[in-house]
């Protein structure tokens, strides 16, 4: 048997979403450069006028599109991610696990109160992710439940992987 304490709720996402996050972010940034170069690339294509221009009217409009929708997957990804932060922050509570042979229990508590504990048989998991930071085992495949390996002894961590090669 082996008992884990996740990081409050907030710290979980933050950590979980570092990826995620970074990728949104590039996104938008790329998507401003894009903008900023197709604006800059009318001012010239119209102060140069004649051809400089004609080729600006057949793929400048398509430029500017695809920029826009680069920009716009950054801004909604980013917006996204920071808003399931903040909910976390606005409802903090811990989980703990304690991981048997062939299922482990999920106990929820908010401000020291139980509000949930369930039973998760391995076997039942839809998808189990190693990452080099943590593991994550999905119940369904929208709910995580991640263990992040430096929460944890080696030997807990051993003991854990063991219990799911058997699921």
């Amino acid at each position: 048997m082996v008992k884990y304490t996740a990081p409050d709720r907030a710290e979980t996402q933050k950590r979980f979403s570092a990826k995620s996050y970074n990728i949104a972010n590039i996104l938008f940034w790329v998507g401003i450069v894009l903008i900023a170069a197709v604006l800059i690339w009318t001012g010239v294509a119209t102060f140069i006028g004649g051809e400089a221009e004609e080729i600006y009217d057949s793929i400048g409009i398509w430029a500017l599109i695809v920029s826009a929708v680069i920009f716009a997957l950054g801004l909604v990804f980013r917006s996204a991610i920071k808003k399931n932060i903040a909910n976390a922050q606005n409802t903090p509570y811990v989980s703990e696990y304690v991981f048997e042979e062939y299922y482990m229990t999920v106990t929820d508590t908010r401000l020291g109160e139980k509000i949930s504990e369930s039973k998760i048989y391995y076997r039942d998991l839809a998808k189990i992710k190693e990452e080099k930071d943590y593991i994550a085992l999905y119940p369904n495949s929208v709910t995580a439940h991640v263990i992040f390996k430096d929460g944890i002894s080696a030997e807990d961590l051993a003991e854990i992987k063991s219990y799911l090669k058997n699921k």
